[in-house]
C-alpha cells in the first residue's frame, strides 16, 4: 500500500493557481507568434484527435492521426502514433501542421495507405 501525502488546501490551490497562469502564459506566447509556434501541443481547451489504425509491425502498434481542434496557434496538427507491446510506452513523432484539417485528414490517410503497401 502507497502513502500519499496530501498537502494543504492553501498549497494545493495556489499550486494549481501557479499551473494555470503558467499554461495561459505559455497559450498567449504561441498567440502572439502562431507561426513559429505552429507545431505546439498546447490546446486552449482538450486535444481531440482521430486516427487511421495501421495494425502491428514487430511487436508495435501504429495509428496515423490528425487533430479535429485547432492548437494554441491556430493549427491542427497531423502526427505518427507509435506504441511498443513490450516496453508497454508509445510515442509520437513526424508532425506537420495545417490551418485546413481536412489537408491534416488526407496526410493521415495517405501516410495509412503508405504504411500499408496502397499506392
Amino acid at each position: 500500500m502507497v502513502n500519499q501525502i496530501r498537502l494543504p488546501p492553501e498549497l494545493e490551490n495556489f499550486m494549481l493557481e501557479m499551473e494555470v497562469s503558467r499554461r495561459q502564459a505559455l497559450i498567449a506566447r504561441c498567440k502572439a507568434d502562431p507561426v513559429g509556434n505552429k507545431l505546439t501541443l498546447q490546446f486552449d481547451g482538450p486535444m481531440r484527435w482521430r486516427y487511421y489504425d495501421g495494425g502491428t509491425r514487430h511487436g508495435r502498434s501504429y495509428r496515423f492521426c490528425y487533430t479535429t481542434t485547432r492548437n494554441a496557434a491556430g493549427y491542427f496538427l497531423f502526427f505518427r502514433e507509435v506504441r511498443s507491446f513490450r516496453k508497454g510506452t508509445g510515442k509520437r513523432d513526424q508532425f506537420s501542421a495545417s490551418r485546413k484539417k481536412s489537408i491534416c485528414a488526407a496526410r493521415a490517410l495517405a501516410r495509412f495507405k503508405r504504411h500499408r503497401g496502397d499506392k
